[in-house]
């Protein structure tokens, strides 16, 4: 004899419980990897519209990275300059120049600028959105 519709029933049910978790944590992965892929993405964007600057001077001080911000768009990343005088900023492509010849006049020796591959922020725009929409 075959197996009744209430014993049927019960055995895809229990599969459906089984299935479950395995659903879920699919679910878990899949958001895990968008955040990753996001993650990179906003980072490489973040980058493209920076180059970073680093010098060392003494005479650095709030006033001046004030002024740099203001007539530069620099950003200082890591603070402003650490107890050597060291300094890195972030600055648009099309204010290195004028920002190296403002840092120079001010006590800048030397002045090295370097391309970013990545810049990672705490916060994830990107994935914040998807988060947004996803949510039921």
């Amino acid at each position: 004899m075959g197996r009744g519709g209430d014993g049927g029933d019960a055995g895809e049910e229990r599969q459906r419980e089984r299935a479950r978790p395995a659903q879920e944590l699919a679910g878990g992965h899949a958001r895990e990897t968008a955040r990753v892929i996001l993650d990179h993405i906003a980072a490489r964007a973040r980058a493209n519209k920076y180059r970073e600057v680093r010098t060392r001077f003494r005479q650095c001080d709030a006033a001046l990275l004030g002024e740099a911000h203001s007539r530069f768009g620099v950003a200082a990343p890591f603070g402003g300059p650490t107890s050597s005088g060291m300094l890195t900023l972030h600055c648009p492509p099309g204010q290195l120049y004028a920002l190296a010849s403002f840092l120079r006049e001010h006590g800048a020796e030397t002045v090295s600028v370097v391309s970013l591959d990545y810049v990672f922020d705490r916060e994830n725009p990107l994935f914040a959105k998807l988060e947004t929409f996803l949510r039921p």
